[in-house]
């Protein structure tokens, strides 16, 4: 296949640099800030709180046309829906794009909370009882277990054409203290 230049950009990772002009057959690309590549959006410092924001924008206009849309009041129903409709669009790909920052994980646990809240007499029960009585766990909780079942394959070799040595390093010698005598 030939390269398309037309989709082609150049990101610049980290600090600004002199500026360079890259070309593919002879047509300038366009130097961005932010790039979006398999659905995820990236920013030149390798924040992904553009792509956060746009998921959680997406997730809850999609949750509140769950609630508008069913006429059915019946929460198991409307959990379901909101389980195959709004979660993977908030969980995609998250190994790669896991957040650490606070205000982001705050952000996104904020879609499964105000969801839940608008459930038939869930308004005045806390967060954590709500989860627990709909039998839903945290999104954070949920981004963790991805993250660790990733890591068991890459680990046991389940992933194909993986090599363990790019992702982690064997310690072999064993640890030796010195406890300091009293």
């Amino acid at each position: 296949l030939k390269i398309s230049s037309t989709k082609c950009c150049v990101l610049n990772i980290g600090r600004k640099t002199d500026a360079v002009n890259y070309y593919i057959d002879g047509q300038l690309l366009p130097s961005v800030d932010q790039v979006t590549d398999l659905g995820i959006t990236l920013d030149s410092k390798l924040r992904f709180s553009i792509h956060i924001n746009k998921i959680v924008n997406k997730a809850i206009t999609r949750a509140n046309l769950i609630l508008k849309c069913f006429y059915s009041r019946d929460t198991s129903n409307l959990i379901k829906a909101f389980k195959v409709y709004v979660r993977p669009i908030i969980e995609y790909c998250s190994p790669a794009w896991s957040p650490h920052l606070v205000k982001d994980i705050v952000l996104l646990e904020s879609v499964q909370r105000k969801f839940t809240k608008r459930l038939p007499g869930m308004r005045n029960i806390p967060n954590s009882q709500r989860l627990k009585l709909l039998n839903l766990e945290r999104l954070d909780v949920r981004r963790l277990r991805v993250d660790l079942m990733l890591a068991y394959k890459i680990v046991f070799g389940i992933i194909a054409d993986t090599d363990i040595s790019q992702f982690f390093y064997r310690f072999s010698k064993r640890l030796q203290h010195s406890w300091p005598s009293i």
